[in-house]
């Protein structure tokens, strides 16, 4: 989040990572590790998604709070929105037996 205020229209940054408005609308959040965008651990995406706390502590109420979203909202963009992001749905969708690795 803070690398979009520095290299990207700081006024257009609010507008970023607006995973409640995109799923308010209908959209399919599919999440993954960017690095170095974000960090390789999804352990750190899945609180910055539920918290919008960033990693320099900056924002300990959360960055733009109003866009965050559930923990099961983000395993969700993790595991099926992923999977559906990649026409794998029906073989790597869900944390279950049976399902491929992700």
């Amino acid at each position: 989040m803070p690398l979009v205020r520095q290299t990207h229209w700081p006024e257009r940054a609010n507008g970023t990572y607006a995973f409640r408005t995109l799923l308010d609308t209908g959209a399919v959040l599919a999440f993954g590790t960017d690095w170095p965008v974000a960090p390789l651990n999804p352990m750190e995406n899945l609180k910055a998604a539920v918290t919008r706390q960033t990693l320099d502590g900056k924002h300990p109420n959360g960055w733009v709070p109003e866009q965050k979203i559930s923990l099961e909202e983000a395993i969700h963009a993790y595991t099926v929105g992923s999977a559906f992001a990649e026409f794998q749905e029906k073989v790597k969708s869900s944390l279950s037996p049976g399902s491929l690795p992700m």
